[in-house]
């Protein structure tokens, strides 16, 4: 098991000696892979909560006769 900065911890099972330098790119693609996947589940969960704050906004301004005007209907 080998451990990262911020407790990121990724484990690799070999069935063959190998030499470090291999093993140190697999680690650095592992990682990468990792983190990349890291980085699209929080792009997706903000893309998420961004279009559901943008509905409740557009319910409670449609829900409000001061602000209804503002709202443009398609």
């Amino acid at each position: 098991m080998f451990k990262f900065s911020r407790n990121i911890k990724i484990g690799i099972k070999c069935s063959t000696v190998i030499s470090s330098a291999p093993l140190e790119g697999m680690i650095e693609k592992s990682s990468l892979f990792f983190i990349n996947t890291i980085v699209q589940r929080n792009y997706l969960q903000i893309k998420q909560d961004i279009q559901d704050i943008i509905q409740s906004e557009m319910e409670r301004m449609l829900n409000d006769p001061g602000l209804a005007h503002l709202v443009v209907r398609k």
